[in-house]
């Protein structure tokens, strides 16, 4: 079922897009909301249909705000990419391209709106990244990320899967690692962090110099999350599962 969805206005004007599974909706019918992950919309949900109709649930699955047919926040965009954008320095950004190429055009062209103008796929781009450092021009990695062929390093106590990429694109063109943090400090309102920048671990052997630059960049994430907890939000599993089991976490 892949029905056009309806919409809600919200009461600043928005256009909340609303998408219908399941059983008819009703006095009776229990109502379930399925909130989509990043890169995706409420298209997510027409595969669980036919389930939820034959439970008898009315399935809901609105298209979060700038993606599908709602209408985006202002104020909620990738906001360390465009601060690093406008400061000017012309950086090369990364980003993971939505499965869904209209749904990555209408992102991408909402991320140019507000002025990120260079966007680099992951893994695609790796040699546009290299250009670009050969040339003195930076570029913006998310190290924040699980990556299944990274390396185990500590992440809060138990090792977590880590992506050594961007400490070895340091080491290799000598540049410094310079991380950024972003908080929420009101509606619509947040500030960016330009931190203090490192250079990579220099052992002799690259194996553990990459090893440590990782868990200091780690070590500085936990720092973040332990100061704001409720500012880190993920939506994937970043501890492998026998990691969960020895936290007493089933």
């Amino acid at each position: 079922m892949t029905a056009p969805p309806d919409a809600v206005v919200l009461p600043d004007g928005r256009r909340l897009a609303l998408r219908h599974y399941g059983a008819p909706p009703g006095p009776d019918v229990p109502v379930v909301v399925y909130n989509h992950g990043g890169l995706s919309c409420g298209l997510d949900a027409a595969p669980a249909h036919a389930a939820a109709r034959a439970a008898g649930v009315h399935l809901v699955a609105p298209d979060r705000p700038g993606v599908g047919g709602s209408d985006r926040a202002p104020g909620r965009e990738a906001l360390m990419a465009s601060a690093i954008c406008n400061r000017p320095l012309d950086a090369q950004i990364t980003y993971r391209s939505a499965n869904n190429p209209y749904i990555d055009r209408r992102i991408a062209d909402a991320r140019h709106a507000y002025g990120i103008n260079v966007l680099t796929p992951k893994g695609a781009g790796t040699r546009e990244l290299m250009r670009a450092l050969g040339r003195g021009q930076p570029v913006a990695l998310m190290n924040d990320q699980k990556f299944n062929q990274g390396i185990a390093v500590p992440f809060f106590g138990h090792d977590a899967m880590t992506a050594p990429g961007p400490t070895r694109l340091a080491m290799k063109f000598k540049a410094p690692l310079v991380p950024f943090s972003c908080k929420r400090t009101g509606p619509a309102r947040y500030r960016v962090t330009v931190h203090e920048p490192f250079l990579p671990d220099a052992d002799p052997d690259e194996d553990k110099a990459i090893y440590n630059t990782v868990l200091r960049i780690n070590q500085w994430l936990e720092a973040c999350i332990r100061e704001a907890p409720d500012q880190w939000f993920w939506m994937h599993n970043r501890w492998p599962k026998d990691a969960w089991a020895k936290a007493g976490v089933t």
